[in-house]
């Protein structure tokens, strides 16, 4: 992902992402793997507080793959959000 102002308080983040299904053994997923395709290819935006060591986060994800195998066009959408700590 693309990374703006990376050294200062805001950090604006966006680029693609390409998501897949890695295992559909688990007995949850059974009937959704059934529905949903195994790939997406999206658009994430979002931005980051740096406040040292920590760090806030948020995105948001634009999918454009259609995912549905079901019958209607279904598109995903996500929103991200964490704390991330670093050490050096």
């Amino acid at each position: 992902m693309l990374r703006l102002n990376s050294e200062g308080l805001i950090t604006v983040v966006a680029g693609p992402q390409f998501s897949f299904l890695a295992s559909g053994n688990q007995s949850v997923l059974e009937n959704g793997k059934k529905l949903f395709k195994k790939t997406d290819f999206a658009f994430v935006a979002g931005a980051e507080v740096n406040m040292r060591p920590l760090t806030l986060y948020a995105r948001y994800v634009w999918g454009f793959s259609d995912v549905s195998d079901f019958g209607s066009k279904a598109n995903s959408q996500q929103i991200q959000a964490g704390l991330s700590l670093r050490l050096f």
